[in-house]
């Protein structure tokens, strides 16, 4: 790995970055924000988890500078090339710009990277989330850039590029279905999380329903971890029987409270924005739902504030779809 970065490599720093983004979605240099870099890299991985799960392939960073390159662009540009990644790379480091890569053209990236939300930003950890999500393609948006490609291959290049196309139309077919089943599994997970969360500070929790939630969350943290690792549609399936553990353990730490879950909507009680917000509390005005839902304490705020609230939607089929409209089988027995 070393020789990937050539001369620069002495410095120990690329090879570090392109190290740890191999292996995980998230990284920060503890030269770049020293004793706050573990707590940085957590914010960073949850906010990657989240994009990923949804369909979103991306990879967050924040290194000390364009160690070794001319400009950050220069640095970002080589440091995907050399990671081989197809999804967006957004990197930025203290007091430097900000600089996402990734399937959209360039200059759609930096028009969207003047944002506010990125320009004005002083956290470079709040500054790298927010360059993620805006240079990263929805689902539909990538769709609609690959269709445009194909096309124009066939126009150029015939009838033996078209064969090729084909071939990698079907790659991507099996790239969107383990995305849609990552995205199913990592929503059902928030669930248990947020829920196990709640059920833990319960005035009534018994050292045995102590015990059942801290199995929900260790078999939670587990089959997390082999979701977000999976490469193929059978590494998803083998996590799902411990993702069914940990409901189970949950459901029997519930049912010992008097507070039993409901196995056929997995999500009855928590916020319909987001099940990751945790229990909901109050009704309010959900975009493009009919009636109003029961939402957490922070959505209902954010909507007395004026803020339109939008569900939570993973992929499926190729579009975006309402986290609580998933088939139900990943919590199937």
């Amino acid at each position: 790995m070393l020789g990937l970065f050539g001369a620069q490599a002495a410095s120990g720093q690329d090879v570090q970055t392109l190290a740890a983004l191999s292996e995980r979605d998230a990284f920060v240099s503890p030269r770049a924000l020293g004793p706050a870099s573990g707590e940085a890299e957590a914010a960073l991985a949850r906010a990657a988890a989240k994009l990923n799960g949804d369909g979103r392939d991306v990879k967050l960073a924040i290194v000390p500078g364009p160690v070794g390159a001319p400009s950050m662009r220069a640095y970002t540009r080589r440091l995907r090339r050399d990671l081989d990644y197809s999804g967006t790379l957004a990197v930025t480091a203290p007091g430097r710009p900000t600089i996402a890569v990734g399937p959209l053209p360039p200059a759609t990236i930096t028009t969207r990277l003047r944002s506010p939300l990125v320009v004005d930003q002083p956290d470079p950890v709040q500054r790298v989330i927010a360059a993620g999500e805006l240079a990263t393609p929805e689902p539909e948006e990538a769709g609609a850039t690959r269709e445009v490609l194909l096309l124009l291959g066939l126009a150029v290049l015939g009838a033996a590029w078209a064969v090729a196309w084909g071939l990698r139309r079907e790659r991507r077919g099996a790239r969107a279905e383990l995305a849609e089943m990552r995205g199913w599994g990592i929503v059902a997970l928030d669930a248990i999380d947020a829920r196990a969360g709640e059920l833990r500070v319960h005035a009534r929790v018994t050292p045995r329903i102590a015990a059942h939630l801290e199995v929900a969350l260790s078999e939670s943290a587990g089959a997390r971890a082999a979701v977000l690792g999976a490469d193929r549609m059978s590494a998803v399936s083998d996590a799902f029987p411990r993702l069914r553990r940990a409901f189970d353990e949950l459901a029997l730490a519930a049912t010992d409270l008097d507070e039993p879950i409901d196995i056929e909507d997995p999500f009855f009680g928590l916020c319909a924005v987001d099940p990751a917000h945790g229990v909901a509390s109050e009704a309010a005005t959900v975009k493009d739902v009919a009636d109003q839902e029961m939402v957490c304490t922070a959505c209902a705020e954010a909507s007395r504030q004026g803020r339109e609230l939008e569900q939570r939607m993973i992929p499926v089929r190729g579009h975006p779809v309402p986290f609580d409209q998933m088939p139900q089988k990943v919590l199937a027995p």
